[in-house]
């Protein structure tokens, strides 16, 4: 229910019973009734712009959610939260990577909250997480070698081994996951499509797609579901970056390629394709790195990031429009997500430079395209309740139908009394409900709701 639905119809229920009083009212009467219309006059406009107020408000998570540890010295610069995925399973499920121990964590949401299982061979390195529908997935590479492997982290085994480099990006699709190695070839990089085989129950590698030198080839993948078109990113391609499509006809063939628009041209180095997202027919592309684009005015500012969308026309991918954020090193666009709520597509852009109270505390910005629109609308901010200073909140972000989940890999674990342990990391699940995002505020809770 959205949040103006019950209070519109009580508003409504409650004028229609005054109007209709029976009877000749009295002064008093008359005063009375006068007063009630006015209050059921403020009340209906207040129902009404209620949500556009809050579509411009911060709001904070719903569950604030970290590794299920001891928070001892060293457990330091755990970064739980670099990559996250969210999917569902009779409950909500998420996986989450804690690169510096290694870890990979797959959180399940239950009555008594999230119960944890930690995912970790002996010797191997955790890299990145999957999830789509059943399937939820994992990289991992050898400790001490650049060999990759790719994890089932629902039943808990091997899919396939012996890759060509540390998987860096992951998508999975039924019967296919792709993965992306952008550090392969001393960071020209390779992406692999695996498709599954019952006959003999193996999972067997179309032949591998390369980038160039220094193209991070594979920094991002994402398959097309619509067009059947596989998309890699290359932030390192060119000047700014491009993400490659390539379409399949027993082989996998270029297709076109998704470059940035020409106000980008007066800058290099703004890592287009760094993150990818795709849902129906748009594909929302991160460029963290990107400048500050101007219309004559304005203070120029570096890094601020932008992501950029593009939408299935005919087989191709014509751009849209693109949004930024204001201040210098916010990074805007450092990991994007989209999802579908109800017929409403949600766009969740992670800001982990942003700075909201402190340095870098991180932020996730939310837009929405309605059916029938053509132009996407700006909603909330997601902010942490206990943000602080490099807690890089949006480093990581995935959606799934009412959910985001954000990876605050900076966040700092402090007791009462005792010392900070640096850099453990926090994972934010934030709810979507109707076309705004709730907290606690809506409902007269007030002891959630924060704002920078």
């Amino acid at each position: 229910m959205s949040v103006s639905s019950h209070p519109m119809t009580a508003t409504a229920r409650t004028c229609s019973v005054r109007r209709s009083y029976p009877g000749s009212p009295g002064p008093s009467e008359l005063a009375g009734g006068q007063l009630a219309f006015s209050v059921c006059v403020v009340a209906l406009l207040w129902t009404l712009a209620v949500p556009s107020l809050l579509q411009g408000q911060p709001v904070t998570e719903a569950d604030r959610v970290v590794a299920p540890q001891t928070f001892t010295p060293e457990f330091a610069d755990m970064r739980f939260g670099s990559d996250v995925a969210i999917g569902y399973q009779e409950q909500p499920v998420f996986l989450s990577t804690a690169p510096g121990i290694g870890g990979v964590y797959r959180g399940r949401r239950t009555s008594h909250g999230w119960i944890f299982r930690g995912l970790l061979p002996e010797d191997m390195w955790g890299s990145t997480v999957a999830t789509r529908g059943a399937d939820e997935i994992f990289g991992l590479v050898e400790h001490g070698s650049a060999v990759g492997e790719v994890w089932s982290a629902g039943t808990w085994h091997s899919l396939f081994e012996g890759i060509d480099g540390a998987p860096g990006a992951l998508d999975v699709f039924p019967g296919v996951i792709v993965v992306g190695m952008p550090g392969y070839g001393n960071g020209a990089g390779r992406v692999r499509v695996f498709r599954y085989n019952a006959k003999f129950d193996i999972w067997l590698s179309d032949p591998p797609l390369d980038g160039e030198l220094s193209e991070g080839f594979g920094t991002s993948v994402a398959l097309d579901p619509g067009t059947g078109f596989l998309l890699v990113g290359a932030p390192g391609a060119g000047d700014n970056g491009k993400v490659q499509t390539f379409a399949y006809d027993g082989s996998w063939i270029e297709w076109v390629a998704l470059l940035p628009p020409p106000e980008f041209d007066s800058q290099s180095g703004a890592a287009f394709g760094t993150s990818l997202a795709v849902e129906e027919d748009w594909v929302a592309v991160g460029a963290p790195a990107a400048n500050k684009i101007f219309s004559g005015i304005g203070i120029p500012a570096d890094d601020v990031g932008a992501v950029l969308m593009y939408q299935d026309d005919f087989l191709t991918y014509d751009f849209r429009e693109f949004f930024q954020e204001m201040h210098e090193g916010d990074a805007l666009g450092t990991d994007v997500a989209l999802g579908s709520v109800e017929g409403e597509l949600l766009l969740a852009v992670g800001s982990p430079g942003a700075d909201l109270g402190a340095a870098n505390t991180g932020g996730v910005r939310t837009f929405t395209l309605g059916p029938g629109e053509t132009m996407w609308t700006e909603r909330q901010h997601l902010i942490a309740s206990d943000r602080g200073q490099g807690d890089a909140l949006g480093t990581s972000v995935d959606v799934f139908e009412r959910r985001v989940v954000a990876g605050a890999p900076g966040w700092d674990y402090c007791d009462p009394g005792l010392l900070c342990v640096a850099d453990v990391g926090s994972v934010y699940v934030f709810e979507h409900v109707g076309a705004i995002f709730i907290d606690g505020f809506e409902t007269g809770d007030l002891s959630a709701w924060s704002a920078p």
